[in-house]
């Protein structure tokens, strides 16, 4: 699918030299008879995309995988490590797995974390890992586990750009290592209902770093689409790292995203 703001499915930014990567699958998904909620008399329309950064004609370390069902894997290797993409990659497909067996977001973290160690081994390399941010919507319930420091964003129903709810609050999450020899099983899961949320975003530290959480907070309570917001989110503040948001966005009733200026 062609990007919704410049038309082009891969865009190559020559002022700041790096390759964009989007999500070239069919992005916005409406349930209109039977939604996944159950509730026929107010259909939900999920508004998922991801854009993705890499730096200085290097691999880019950060990984998205989509799945059916509002799956979702996003991982950001260690830098400086061997293979920090294909650490990266082989957690996402791991955790995939698990998902569409209907595995809870934990589950999937686990067998991620037991997939990067056998790779690390392989390639005698035990300073390889990655950060890992699963995400799951079954009926009502939105479910996400991780480890490492990619974030999730959440914004409530109702609720200020300021009142946005990060995995980075260590006072409510505490911290977690990535995965790979230094995590010893610990990871973060939370669940909360649809009916309170009304937007996420999982970005790496590449993005978030740059771009703060006041501004992924107001960026996240416009009503532009996904992909701008995830546009937004990357290109908005350069960055040393490589730079990767996904966000999704769930309208109920008719309400539908605007789309506005890039750089408005």
């Amino acid at each position: 699918m062609p990007c919704a703001v410049c038309g082009w499915k891969g865009v190559w930014i020559s002022q700041i030299k790096h390759e964009v990567r989007w999500n070239e699958e069919d992005t916005l998904v409406v349930m209109e008879k039977l939604d996944v909620m159950g509730e026929t008399h107010n259909p939900i329309a999920i508004d998922i995309d991801y854009c993705s950064v890499g730096k200085d004609g290097r691999p880019n370390e950060d990984y998205v995988l989509l799945g059916e069902k509002m799956y979702a894997c996003v991982a950001d290797g260690i830098g400086g490590a061997p293979l920090g993409d294909a650490v990266a990659r082989y957690a996402c497909h791991a955790a995939m797995r698990v998902l569409k067996r209907n595995g809870s977001t934990e589950l999937a973290v686990v067998a991620a974390q037991d997939q990067v160690m056998r790779f690390v081994s392989d390639i005698d390399s035990l300073r390889s890992g990655t950060s890992l941010v699963v995400i799951a919507l079954r009926g009502k319930k939105l479910e996400a586990s991780w480890a490492g420091d990619t974030a999730l964003f959440v914004l409530k129903r109702g609720r200020e750009p300021h009142e946005v709810v990060s995995s980075l609050d260590a006072d409510l999450f505490g911290t977690t290592p990535p995965l790979g020899k230094s995590n010893d099983g610990r990871m973060v899961t939370v669940s909360d209902s649809i009916d309170d949320v009304d937007c996420i975003a999982v970005c790496t530290d590449g993005a978030w770093r740059a771009t703060g959480r006041e501004e992924i907070g107001r960026l996240l309570a416009t009503e532009i689409t996904a992909r701008e917001t995830a546009a937004k989110i990357v290109l908005g503040r350069p960055s040393r790292d490589d730079s990767t948001a996904l966000v999704a966005r769930f309208h109920r009733g008719t309400r539908r995203p605007t789309m506005g200026g890039l750089h408005d």
